[in-house]
């Protein structure tokens, strides 16, 4: 009989927990951290291990998983006393599923070269509903044997694992999707505005797009759910749904424009994107003067 690998999962947030639940089968033994207690029994009522600490789930898992908010928070669960590092065994395997910076990666890849462990960017794409209906897309930067030994894990919820290449490429995969994405949004926020103005209902934006496809699913799902709110509660009830979405797209977009001066480029949609993505999460944009960002 094959013995159950062991599997560590940290952050289990509405991406995060029901990607972990995936794994739990009959090839792996499912260990979980977060500082959410009702995100954690989520996982254990499935069949998951608790673990009390970063550093007893570091110890007992070969492969870790991480999925938390930006670079801070690994910087958090890698490095201290009770930090990966300094708990793992050498040859564990840390795959980073959350949306990053280069220049923290390279700072992680030297550290966790030095402890004689292997690190890979495995960023995702498909969101909530993709992770639970484990569909999700994995794009995977590590080398050959390494992206060999983490595929398996991903395949638990994932349509489509890709192998982008170098440590890092994973990343700009996924940067340059989610600026894509963002700039999306924007562009269909002003071409609602156009369209109102007009009195011509939006909504006939998204009966064209069935036939010529130029508004994706998630982009309608979004200005559909955004929308919503504001009919119900106006910006206050959006601003309570949307205020940490909002973040992150600063966040992605930062990094992007990051990634693209690391390479010697200019990314002016993408910096102009950065300045709006927030209006357009909390719908503060004022299409008749300037976005009023403060809110």
């Amino acid at each position: 009989m094959t013995l159950k690998k062991n599997i560590g999962y940290i952050g289990l947030g509405n991406i995060g927990g029901p990607t972990a639940k995936h794994i739990i089968n009959d090839e792996f033994n499912l260990y979980v951290y977060d500082l959410n207690e009702d995100a954690v029994k989520t996982l254990t009522d499935e069949g998951a291990y608790a673990c009390g600490t970063i550093g007893e789930l570091a110890s007992t898992c070969e492969h870790i998983g991480l999925c938390v908010r930006d670079d801070k928070d690994i910087n958090n669960i890698l490095y201290g006393t009770e930090g990966i590092l300094e708990n793992a065994n050498q040859g564990t395997l840390i795959a980073i599923s959350s949306t990053i910076s280069h220049a923290s990666l390279a700072q992680w890849e030297a550290d966790v070269i030095a402890a004689g462990m292997s690190l890979v960017d495995a960023p995702i794409s498909g969101g909530a509903h993709g992770a639970a209906a484990g569909n999700l897309v994995y794009m995977v930067g590590c080398s050959k044997d390494d992206f060999e030994r983490a595929k398996p894990v991903f395949e638990t919820s994932a349509e489509l694992v890709i192998h982008t290449g170098k440590l890092g490429s994973g990343t700009t995969l996924k940067l340059a999707n989610n600026l894509m994405t963002y700039a999306q949004l924007i562009a269909v926020s002003e071409a609602f505005a156009l369209a109102e103005a007009h009195a011509v209902d939006p909504k006939l934006l998204f009966e064209m797009s069935k036939i010529n496809g130029v508004i994706n699913h998630n982009t309608q799902m979004f200005i559909s759910a955004r929308n919503d709110l504001f009919a119900s509660g106006g910006a206050d009830l959006v601003k309570e749904f949307m205020a940490g979405n909002a973040g992150l797209g600063e966040k992605d977009l930062k990094c992007a424009i990051e990634s693209a001066h690391a390479a010697g480029i200019e990314l002016p949609l993408t910096r102009l994107s950065q300045e709006l993505i927030k209006g357009v999460f909390l719908k503060t944009i004022n299409y008749n003067g300037e976005s009023s960002n403060d809110t």
